[in-house]
C-alpha cells in the first residue's frame, strides 16, 4: 500500500504535465482540443468521485476489520489524491479557455471541488467511525485509547476545519469572479483604446487636409493679386499711351 501511494504523486505529476501543455495555447481556433481535455479530465473526476463515494458507503458499514479499515482508508486515500489531480489538471485548462466556455467550465469546476471537499470530510468521518468500531479493535487509524469524547472531538475540529475551507473556497471563487470582470474591464479597455486610436488617425488625416486646402486658397489668392496687379499695370500703360498720342495730336495741330 505504501508502495502505491509513492507511485500516485509521480503519476499525477505526468497527467499535470499533460495537462500544461494546454496552457500556453491561447487562439480562439485550439479551445476545441482544449475543452476535449477538460472534459476527459472531468469525466476521471466523476470515477474517482464514485468509487469515493463507495469507500466512504464501506467505511460507515459495522463489523469490519481492522485490515479491511486500513484497506478501505489507503484506497480512498489514494482516490483522493487522484481527484485532486483531475482537479488541478482541469483548473490548468479551464485558464487556457476564453468566453462563455471559460465561464461554464470555471462553474462546473468549483462545484468539483466543492464535492470532493465534502467528500474528504466524509471520508474523515468514515475514518473516525470505522476505527472505533468493536470489529476494528480500536487499535488501527485512531491513537490507542481514544474515548467517545475524543473522537467527538475530534470531529468537531474537523467541523472547524470545514468552515474554515469552506470560507476559503468562497473566497477563491469571488477571486475568479473578480478576474472575469477584470478581463471583461481589460476588453473594454482595448475597443476604447482601438476607437481613441482610429480617431486620432481620422483628426490627423482632417488636419492634413486642411493645411492642404489652406495653401490651395493661399495659391488662389496669390494669383488673384498677381492679375490684379497686371490689369492695374495694363490700364496704366494705356493711360500713358493715351496721353502721349494726345500730346503728340495736339502740338502737331498747333
Amino acid at each position: 500500500s505504501s508502495s502505491q501511494l509513492s507511485t500516485a504523486p509521480s503519476v499525477m505529476g505526468e497527467r499535470l504535465e499533460l495537462a500544461g501543455l494546454g496552457e500556453s495555447s491561447e487562439l480562439v481556433d485550439e479551445e476545441f482540443p482544449i475543452m476535449s481535455l477538460f472534459e476527459n479530465y472531468e469525466d476521471e473526476y466523476l470515477r474517482c468521485a464514485r468509487t469515493l463515494n463507495q469507500h466512504i458507503n464501506a467505511l460507515s458499514a459495522r463489523g469490519q476489520s481492522a485490515d479491511r479499515v486500513r484497506s478501505l482508508v489507503v484506497q480512498a486515500e489514494m482516490d483522493t489524491a487522484e481527484a485532486d489531480g483531475y482537479i488541478n489538471a482541469m483548473e490548468v485548462e479551464v485558464k487556457s479557455l476564453r468566453g462563455a466556455h471559460k465561464r461554464s467550465c470555471q462553474q462546473k469546476l468549483e462545484r468539483y471541488r466543492a464535492d470532493l471537499a465534502a467528500l474528504k470530510r466524509e471520508i474523515d468521518r468514515a475514518k473516525l467511525m470505522g476505527a472505533g468500531g468493536p470489529a476494528s479493535g480500536g487499535m488501527s487509524l485512531a491513537p490507542d485509547g481514544m474515548s467517545a469524547q475524543r473522537t467527538q472531538m475530534m470531529l468537531d475540529t474537523n467541523d472547524i476545519l470545514d468552515r474554515s475551507t469552506q470560507q476559503l473556497e468562497e473566497s477563491r471563487r469571488v477571486i475568479a469572479e473578480t478576474e472575469q470582470v477584470g478581463d471583461k474591464i481589460m476588453v473594454d479597455l482595448e475597443e476604447q483604446k482601438e476607437t481613441l486610436t482610429r480617431a486620432h488617425e481620422d483628426v490627423r488625416e482632417t488636419s492634413s487636409l486642411t493645411r492642404e486646402a489652406q495653401r490651395v486658397l493661399r495659391m488662389m489668392g496669390n494669383r488673384a493679386l498677381m492679375h490684379t496687379l497686371c490689369l492695374y499695370l495694363i490700364i496704366l500703360i494705356l493711360l500713358v499711351l493715351i496721353g502721349v498720342v494726345a500730346y503728340y495730336g495736339f502740338g502737331n495741330n498747333n
